[in-house]
């Protein structure tokens, strides 16, 4: 693994790199590595989104993040795509990469790390209360993959009642 220099020790203390040092008499001196890891990021299928990884905690230079350090994986779809899953894996490890829907997450950085954020075909589910400000509907408007079913919730706000779904959705839908 890659590392960097974290600090002196001994006879010599601070975090810069070079230092100067009289040596009057017998004298110790450590410096103090820690290892860095980075993290390739990927995109499927090519040009359906973007990523991003924040620090949340620990050290990131250039890329490159101190062994314990948590990033924050984000992954944005272009419009008509919709997040789907993230895949992570140790490279060279030959363990199977670990699949993770949570969008953000967060990962340590403990190893290098191949991260692949997946998307897929989406279309625009619209979410309208009536009248305004009667309820609240979950989930709301956005992007969901094609084909897939969302569970919608109607929480009616305090002096309503939550009375019945109309438009594109199964008559016999449940209302309780």
């Amino acid at each position: 693994p890659d590392h960097r220099f974290l600090q002196w020790s001994g006879d010599v203390s601070g975090t810069s790199s070079p230092v100067s040092l009289v040596v009057n008499g017998p004298k110790t001196v450590r410096a103090q590595f820690i290892r860095t890891f980075w993290i390739d990021g990927y995109i499927a299928p090519a040009n359906t989104g973007t990523m991003t990884c924040t620090l949340v905690s620990g050290h990131n230079n250039a890329g490159h993040y101190d062994d314990g350090s948590t990033v924050e994986l984000n992954a944005t779809p272009v419009e008509g795509m919709a997040f789907d899953h993230w895949e992570i894996e140790v490279p060279y490890s030959g363990n199977p990469p670990s699949t993770v829907e949570d969008n953000p997450t967060t990962i340590l950085m403990d190893t290098h790390k191949q991260v692949t954020a997946h998307f897929v075909d989406a279309r625009t589910l619209t979410v309208v209360v009536e009248p305004a400000g009667a309820g609240t509907v979950t989930p709301g408007s956005g992007a969901f993959p094609v084909n897939s079913t969302q569970t919608l919730v109607a929480d009616a706000n305090q002096d309503y009642l939550f009375s019945y779904w109309a438009g594109d959705i199964d008559a016999g839908a449940d209302t309780d």
